[in-house]
């Protein structure tokens, strides 16, 4: 193993290719295959890690020995080190606190996981690795109370510095918790027992505007639920040498709605290495001015420098659907949302957060795709601002798009136009019983013996 894995999908961009790797080619695994070496067995949850694995070879630990090393966080809170090569324990299980539990018959509350899938939550998105400072950047999620009707309302998320080479603690726990002020004028409290932290942290070093660099985390923040009104996506950054919460930024400041959630799937926000960090939300309230459900967002981080307190400020989004129709300013435009099984059928779960963007840095590009399974292609540098009179006349929304969008996950055939002229026209394809969700994120290969070609042929 020569090349590290110390963040989910290779890189910041998340396409998902290591592009560096030289044994792994065509003719190696052409002669000698690809073999089992060994398993390991998590025992901290029924489901074992929803965190992907990280790798880092010829690492030196404190007796001296050197190993390539891979790295497990769990649901129950635990993280392992492991050799690479033959599955040896190296050190941990580290235990970070004991994990949230779920209750999977709650009564006059909301649950964490309806369909009961993990018993318990403790790490749930993948770490970040900083291979400069030996350093596993966690976020845990913890309960004091075992008891399951009360361990979501006692829980606390906590950042942690991890030093890979033993799992001591770099620095003390870092309590996640803040308040902004809204727009209009309310208190909006960051609130853990209904925010679920599932996507990937970003690591990315990011220039003041004086030219000091900082190193910034970025940890992306959905709901226990989809758009209750107490649940919102948040982006929050932290300064990584002064150890605190930087800035924040939320999806739904003010709708009824909330949402707005930052899941997808467990992929990770994208960074470009110049202070812009770009995710898609899931379903909730909109508006285009304080509210982004249902958009691809790209917002700014400046650090904190001088005095000046650090910002993370929205710069772009574009929003293919609203959930619920509305009014902005006098215009009217429609929504999704129906339940009038008559009226081009029946809207079902198709929220577009359920997918992660990449970028494509050699064609300007971000794209991603969600629950209809319909992949759009944007200019990273010219979203578009969606608006409702946008949205009151879809050809103009899709116009601001790098290409029309495309059926990416299946193809329902040649008579479904993939971007109508109504929303609720769209409907009608989660009638079959059958889910065409993209839960996750495209790969981006850029080949050279291809050459330039169109974001529909390359994604």
């Amino acid at each position: 193993m020569k090349f590290p894995v110390t963040t989910r999908s290779y890189n910041n961009a998340r396409t998902g290719v290591n592009d560096a790797e030289t044994e792994l080619t065509p003719a190696s695994v052409g002669a000698r295959g690809i073999a089992k070496l060994f398993s390991l067995k998590i025992p901290d949850d029924p489901r074992g890690t929803e965190a992907q694995p990280l790798l880092v070879p010829n690492v030196k630990l404190k007796n001296g020995s050197i190993h390539d090393i891979v790295y497990l966080c769990s649901m129950g809170n635990r993280v392992y080190a492991y050799d690479a090569n033959n599955g040896e324990l190296l050190w941990g299980p580290i235990v970070l606190g004991p994990p949230v539990i779920n209750n999977p018959r709650p009564i006059h509350q909301i649950n964490i996981d309806s369909k009961n899938i993990n018993a318990q939550w403790g790490i749930i998105s993948t770490p970040v690795i900083d291979l400069a400072t030996e350093t596993m950047y966690v976020i845990r999620w913890t309960s004091p109370d075992p008891n399951p009707v009360k361990s979501l309302s006692l829980s606390e998320y906590h950042l942690l510095a991890i030093n890979i080479t033993d799992g001591s603690f770099r620095r003390n726990a870092l309590p996640v918790s803040v308040t902004v002020r809204t727009s209009s004028g309310n208190q909006l409290p960051f609130s853990a027992k209904m925010q679920k932290q599932r996507a990937a942290l970003l690591l990315e070093s990011v220039k003041d505007p004086q030219g000091g660099v900082h190193k910034t985390l970025f940890a992306a923040f959905g709901g226990i639920a989809e758009d209750h009104p107490e649940i919102h996506g948040w982006l929050l950054a932290f300064d990584l040498e002064s150890f605190t919460l930087a800035a924040s930024f939320v999806t739904t400041e003010d709708g009824a709605a909330g949402g707005g959630g930052i899941w997808q799937a467990a992929q990770g926000p994208c960074g470009d290495g110049n202070g812009n960090v770009y995710f898609m939300t899931g379903n909730g309230s909109w508006n285009g001015i304080t509210d982004f459900a249902e958009s691809f967002v790209k917002v700014h981080y400046t650090p904190p420098f001088d005095g000046h307190a650090g910002e993370l400020k929205i710069v772009d989004w574009f929003t293919p659907i609203a959930d619920e129709g509305g009014v902005i300013n006098g215009v009217h435009f429609p929504g999704r949302v129906t339940g009038n099984t008559n009226d081009r059928g029946t809207w079902d779960d198709q929220d577009l957060g359920s997918g992660g963007p990449i970028i494509l840095p050699d064609l300007t590009l971000i794209v991603g795709a969600g629950k209809d399974g319909i992949v759009y292609c944007l200019d990273q540098n010219n979203f578009g601002k969606t608006s409702a009179s946008d949205l009151a006349q879809p050809g103009k929304n899709y116009a601001k798009l790098k290409s029309p969008p495309i059926f990416f996950t299946y193809f329902p055939g040649f008579q479904v136009n993939s971007a109508p002229n109504h929303p609720m026209d769209l409907n009608f394809l989660f009638l079959d019983g059958k889910t065409h969700h993209l839960h996750g994120s495209p790969v981006y290969w850029h080949s050279p013996e291809i050459g330039r070609a169109s974001c529909r042929e390359r994604v």
